[in-house]
């Protein structure tokens, strides 16, 4: 076991006593992309405790069987309005697999949800790779920033992503979405994006929540 993969267990355990409301909202969230084969798959399982996002727990891979990256997060609501909210947070991030050379990365995101009207809104999640050892490169990832219009059970809408990895120059990512909103059955969300040489990728993305107390 590498010493990044005994970190996330430590801080999975921490997360998980975190007892901070009576009631919790947990979410399972699951990507992927595609252009002419997988380029990346999501797994994610967040509670949010009040305004507490903790555990935040998260694997993705890059379409390959040899490298794959876990995180361990927690994070916090700091502004909360009727049309505005911020949240801050942190991941702990560890790449396993034989490519991997036991990289570990800090990300401290934000992430800002934003309602014009009764029928427009939307929200922008953006964060770091911070390397905290010498195999890692320092990187950009605007995950998403998105504006919707909304209807009973469907949003359409326009949005951006980019991305920066070292002295690379920055990658402009556009697409469009649509979100079928399936109430307890969940939301599945379909983008259209165009990738650097004009080449075209599919995602779906697919989020379901409950509530406990």
């Amino acid at each position: 076991m590498n010493s990044g993969f005994r970190w996330l267990v430590v801080l999975w355990i921490c997360a998980s006593g975190c007892k901070l409301w009576s009631q919790t909202d947990t979410f399972v969230v699951a990507r992927m992309g595609m252009t002419n084969a997988a380029t990346y798959h999501l797994v994610e399982l967040l509670q949010i405790r009040g305004r507490w996002y903790a555990p935040d727990l998260l694997y993705v891979d890059y379409g390959k069987s040899d490298y794959h990256e876990l995180f361990v997060g927690a994070g916090r609501t700091m502004l909360q309005s009727k049309n505005f909210s911020l949240a801050n947070g942190c991941y702990f991030d560890a790449a396993v697999g034989p490519a991997a050379n036991n990289t570990m990365y800090l990300l401290p995101w934000a992430y800002v949800t934003y309602q014009l009207t009764s029928k427009i809104g939307g929200e922008t999640y953006y964060f770091p790779y911070v390397p905290i050892n010498r195999s890692g490169t320092l990187q950009h990832l605007l995950e998403r920033a998105k504006l919707e219009y909304s209807w009973a059970h469907f949003k359409l809408g326009l949005g951006y992503s980019g991305y920066k990895a070292g002295s690379d120059p920055w990658q402009n990512n556009p697409f469009v979405t649509g979100t079928l909103r399936g109430g307890k059955l969940g939301d599945f969300e379909i983008w259209l994006q165009r990738l650097p040489e004009n080449k075209p990728q599919l995602q779906l993305r697919y989020v379901i929540s409950h509530k406990s107390h």
